[in-house]
């Protein structure tokens, strides 16, 4: 009896793309944001709050720039004002 192939052999027409899906970043960032936007105090215990950190630093990598930038810095806002903490902006000085 000859061996079955395990893995099958990949036809170019069944490979799928390995890129994330910019859409369906911005669905989880804006849920994510959404359930510290609707809360008093912080939802989630320090583990949960550090995975959602590399969460937001690796999936907005997939983002364009400005997004990035506008994801991360409304998560750091959030996070802070559920920390009682004062935002901090980042002037740079002439």
């Amino acid at each position: 009896m000859p061996q079955l192939d395990l893995f099958g052999t990949a036809q170019s027409d069944q490979i799928v793309s390995q890129r994330p899906d910019p859409e369906r970043i911005r669905l989880v960032l804006a849920a994510a944001l959404q359930e510290l936007r609707k809360s008093e105090s912080m939802p989630w215990d320090s583990a949960r709050l550090r995975s959602w950190h590399h969460v937001f630093q690796n999936m907005t990598k997939w983002l364009p720039d400005e997004e990035r930038e506008s994801f991360t810095r409304s998560f750091n806002v959030e996070v802070g004002r559920l920390r009682g903490e004062l935002p901090i902006f980042n002037r740079s000085v002439a």
